[in-house]
């Protein structure tokens, strides 16, 4: 005990809702109680309360003293005086083990300093775990049985569309302004032949085309072609995601055009789902392209990526390459062929800019940039370090209630009356553990480093900038990097992506 504290007394608690002729009085409990304590004790009264939540001003104040250290046994006459509820239950006492306070019934012999007694509590996690992945198993199956008779299956809209109600209230897509952007950019990129998405953007914001007050860049045009919510679900489309190997929730004869598909579970836990594991449905929204359009654009894609995997872009700027402009013009900033000086294509080329970079060379930038990445690389691993400690926390107390487990389902079997009892009270309960496993299952490590370096890297600090390899810097330029501003004494502005800062 330390200096200064106060010693710790057991607690009687009691409780009496209202008071009839076969009710337990509220002095009746105290006495039996009386008969085990072991010294000092307090007495905690509840008069007219009922026991089906903890919303009780006694039970509140032994509670804040057993977190103050001032308790360290808690006697009750029965189990159902401190709560009827086995979801409270089980919270009050683990708070109690957090605080290092015993827990006794006298009617019921129940004491959780001995082995019977930590078995009891074992059992309610066992049914605990059961309940709660019986539940989630329920969520899921209802989940896709539910999206098979066409509704939208929930999330955010895709660009071209709000979320919306059917008539009969089923959850479906309403069109807005946006979606003759989409119509726009599908429609340049399958009648213009060699095009790239670069140029369908450069296209559409001369166009005076915008999102939300933002142009449309090359990944969301991916996005968008990628999704076959616009696309007319037929035959066609069937076959080609069949061969795809997706899990289909409608059979092959519902294909038949009248609406759009969309693809769920994209995502597994940390993860990114394999093809396979991705299922398919039809929605009940009619497709704006026809599928032979937009399985052309599909190919286009997938030729296009091809094409850049095996020609990569010039290594003239190397990592920086595409992204440093003339401060002055806002034209791109290119290294010489031959010589190791940058020029403004601006001034170069157009003949329209009088910036020069004379003696400015590329290494200045570099270092510049460097420091940039360092600093948030610093940044995320530090929040990745403090998330983990979290998670550690968290994942002692799952282990915990696991081996609790274990113990329970090897001293338990043969009281089933207590078991049934426990299931049908347990509901309340299991939402709390599925929260815990929901926290736990949640992506921390940011996701602009997390598909580039190891977690362990992030967690222990070790991402060092200048140690990536050429690759690595590149792909993470461009995730942190909107584009860096070139002056002519050699200093940059390095105006981050909006969806990072």
């Amino acid at each position: 005990m330390k200096k200064g504290t106060l010693s710790k007394k057991e607690a009687i608690y009691t409780r009496q809702s209202i008071d009839k002729k076969d009710s337990v009085s509220i002095e009746t409990q105290e006495a039996e109680c009386r008969k085990i304590v072991r010294g000092e004790f307090a007495v905690y009264t509840d008069r007219g309360y009922s026991g089906k939540n903890t919303s009780r001003p006694s039970l509140q104040r032994l509670l804040k003293d057993i977190q103050l250290g001032r308790v360290s046994r808690v006697v009750v006459y029965r189990l159902d005086r401190i709560s009827r509820n086995i979801t409270d239950f089980y919270n009050l006492y683990e708070t109690m083990k957090i605080y290092g306070c015993e827990f006794v019934s006298v009617s019921e012999s129940f004491d959780t300093n001995g082995v019977m007694g930590r078995a009891m509590m074992g059992i309610i996690a066992v049914f605990a775990q059961m309940e709660r992945e019986t539940i989630q198993q329920r969520i899921r199956d209802n989940y896709y049985f539910r999206i098979t008779d066409g509704r939208w299956a929930g999330g955010p809209a895709p660009i071209g569309y709000d979320n919306a109600k059917t008539i009969d209230r089923q959850a479906t897509l309403r069109a807005n302004d946006d979606l003759d952007v989409v119509k726009r950019a599908f429609d340049l990129y399958i009648n213009e032949n060699g095009i790239s998405l670069s140029q369908v953007s450069r296209i559409l914001t001369d166009e005076g085309y915008q999102i939300n007050g933002k142009n449309l860049w090359a990944g969301t045009l991916s996005r968008i072609f990628r999704n076959p919510v616009y696309a007319v679900a037929d035959e066609a489309l069937y076959t080609y995601y069949r061969g795809k190997q997706l899990n289909f929730l409608n059979q092959k004869k519902d294909w038949t055009g009248e609406t759009s598909a969309s693809i769920v579970g994209k995502t597994q836990g940390k993860r990114r789902a394999k093809e396979q594991e991705y299922s398919i449905y039809l929605t009940n929204i009619r497709g704006i392209i026809d599928s032979k359009s937009f399985l052309l654009v599909q190919e286009r894609l997938s030729r296009n990526q091809s094409f850049r995997r095996a020609n990569p872009s010039s290594t003239r700027m190397e990592e920086l390459a595409g992204l440093v402009k003339c401060a002055e013009c806002g034209y791109a900033v290119r290294r010489h062929s031959r010589y190791p000086t940058l020029t403004c294509t601006g001034r170069s080329r157009l003949h329209s800019c009088g910036a020069s970079f004379r003696g400015v060379r590329l290494s200045q930038i570099q270092e510049q940039v460097a420091e940039y990445c360092q600093a948030f690389l610093d940044d995320r691993c530090h929040k990745a370090a403090q998330d983990e400690e979290k998670r550690t926390l968290m994942q002692d107390r799952a282990n915990m209630i696991e081996r609790e487990i274990t113990r329970l389902v090897n001293t338990s079997a043969s009281n089933e009356l207590f078991a049934a009892a426990a299931v049908h009270q347990i509901e309340n309960r299991q939402q709390e553990l599925h929260n815990l496993n929901l926290v736990l299952s949640l992506e921390t490590t940011d996701e602009v480093v997390q598909e580039m370096f190891d977690p362990d890297e992030i967690r222990e600090h070790q991402l060092l900038y200048r140690d990536l390899s050429s690759e690595n810097k590149k792909r993470l330029c461009r995730k942190l990097i909107r584009q860096i501003l070139l002056f002519e004494d050699g200093t940059v502005q390095i105006i981050p992506r909006e969806d990072v800062i």
